[in-house]
């Protein structure tokens, strides 16, 4: 037996040689299961008080649309998937603390609306040490746009 093919014996890989393992998709991380009845609560900003101003393909309908049609797609998945969309007051995190209060989730999302606005770093700030003080045992997960909900949650669950 040639020295490669010891190496791939003694790693446990299989002889269709490791450049086929590069083509394999990525796994899940292990802690991750089957989505079947995870809780995930949803956090973003009520498409009322988003600024459009600098999203001009985008108005407080299209946006609710597509908040909509991705806790569809994560019920589809099957994900208990839940809004709790919050304004941008001093206050709006306590809204999301009580039903952190109330229920348990797996995971919470805290939505790109709140994350990347550099006027909304304060809110960001508190949402994510809420969740972490209410809900410690949750996953906090990030979406990069009102479009990849879903993709964001499935990274983590």
């Amino acid at each position: 037996m040639n020295r490669r093919r010891l190496l791939v014996a003694l790693a446990g890989v299989p002889l269709m040689g490791l450049s086929a393992l590069a083509e394999r998709p990525a796994a899940r991380p292990p802690w991750a299961r089957p989505s079947r009845g995870k809780r995930v609560l949803l956090t973003g900003l009520d498409p009322a008080v988003v600024d459009y101003r600098t999203l001009p393909d985008l108005n407080a309908e299209k946006l609710q649309g597509i908040l909509d049609a991705q806790q569809r797609e994560l019920g589809a998945l099957g994900y208990q998937a839940q809004w709790c969309l919050i304004d941008t007051s001093a206050t709006a995190e306590l809204k999301v603390i009580g039903i952190l209060e109330r229920e348990h989730f797996d995971a919470v999302l805290i939505g790109a609306g709140v994350r990347l606005p550099p006027e909304n770093f304060l809110l960001f700030e508190r949402m994510v040490n809420a969740v972490h003080q209410f809900a410690p045992e949750a996953r906090i997960i990030f979406n990069a746009t009102a479009n990849d909900t879903a993709a964001s949650i499935q990274r983590w669950l």
